[in-house]
C-alpha cells in the first residue's frame, strides 16, 4: 500500500506471511473472532494483535457510535482506524 511504501514497512507483509502458515492463521483468526469479537484481516495484524492482547488484554468495545467494525476502536469521524489500519471504514 502507499502508506506502507512511504513508511518503509512494505517488506513486513511478506515476513509475516512466511512466519504464520495459512492453516494456523485461519485457526487463530476464527478463535479471535469468536472469543474476542475482533476481526483480524491479515497475518501481520494477527502478530500485532497477539502482542496487544498480551500487554493490555482483550480490547474493550468503545461506547462511541463511531468505531471500527473490525477491532471496535473509537475512530471519531475518521475513515481510517488508527488501531488496526482498516481503510475505508
Amino acid at each position: 500500500s502507499p502508506m506502507q511504501d512511504g513508511a518503509g514497512t512494505s517488506g513486513l507483509t511478506n515476513l509475516f506471511d512466511s512466519i504464520i502458515g495459512e492453516e494456523k492463521f485461519v485457526e487463530k483468526k476464527l478463535t479471535v473472532q469468536k472469543m474476542d469479537e475482533v476481526i483480524i484481516r491479515s497475518r501481520e495484524s494477527m502478530h500485532y494483535y497477539e502482542i496487544f492482547k498480551r500487554l493490555f488484554g482483550t480490547p474493550k468495545e468503545s461506547k462511541s457510535e463511531e468505531r471500527c467494525p473490525y477491532c471496535k476502536h473509537d475512530t471519531g469521524k475518521s475513515k481510517f482506524c488508527r488501531m488496526c489500519g482498516a481503510f475505508p471504514i
